[in-house]
C-alpha cells in the first residue's frame, strides 16, 4: 500500500491562525465551565475543507458569557447576551421565529451549520490567541465538509439520564 505526498495535509505547525475572514462549521455548542468556576457556551468551530482556503481542519472556539447585569432578554437565555445568540442564530440560518425550551435544545440546531467567521488576535495576560471577531452568514451555502472521525467526537460535558443503571 503507498501513498502521496500531499502539503495541503501537512500540520500547519499549531500556530496562531492569522487574522482574517473564515469559512466555518459549527461542531457543536454546548455548557461549559472554567477552571474557575465560570459557566459559559463553548462553541467549538471547524474551517471548513470543502473551501478553498488556508488553514482547513484548524479549530477556533468561539465563548458566550453571562452578563453581569443581564436584561430581561438575557435572563430568558439564563443570562447570556440574548443579542449575541440572536446574532449567531441568524448567521446559522436557524429558523425566524422558531421557540426553544431551553439552550439546550438552542444547541443542539447550531451543530454543523456553517458561517463566516472573522478572525482577530487578542492580547491578554501576555498570550496572543486567536479569537472570533464577526459572525456572518456563509457565502459558500452547500456544505460539503468532510469530518474526520475526531471532528465528530462529542467534546461537551452530556448529561446523564439517572434512570439509566450505573455500574457503581
Amino acid at each position: 500500500m503507498g501513498f502521496s505526498v500531499n502539503h495541503n495535509e501537512a500540520s500547519k505547525g499549531g500556530g496562531l491562525i492569522p487574522e482574517g475572514e473564515y469559512e466555518v462549521i459549527i461542531k457543536e455548542a454546548f455548557l461549559d465551565v472554567t477552571k474557575g468556576g465560570t459557566a459559559f457556551i463553548n462553541i467549538p468551530m471547524i474551517v471548513r475543507n470543502d473551501v478553498e482556503q488556508p488553514y482547513q481542519g484548524a479549530y477556533l472556539w468561539h465563548s458566550l458569557w453571562r452578563r453581569k447585569e443581564p436584561t430581561d432578554g438575557d435572563l430568558a437565555c439564563d443570562g447570556f447576551s440574548i443579542k449575541q445568540i440572536q446574532t449567531l442564530s441568524k448567521a446559522a440560518g436557524l429558523e425566524n421565529g422558531k421557540q426553544y425550551a431551553d439552550l439546550s435544545d438552542w444547541s443542539l440546531d447550531l451543530k454543523h451549520k456553517p458561517l463566516r467567521i472573522t478572525v482577530k488576535h487578542e492580547d491578554y495576560n501576555n498570550k496572543t490567541s486567536a479569537k472570533v471577531g464577526y459572525i456572518n452568514e456563509t457565502k459558500v451555502g452547500t456544505v460539503k465538509h468532510q469530518f474526520k472521525s475526531a471532528d465528530l467526537a462529542p467534546t461537551g460535558m452530556e448529561e446523564i439520564d439517572e434512570d439509566d443503571d450505573m455500574p457503581f
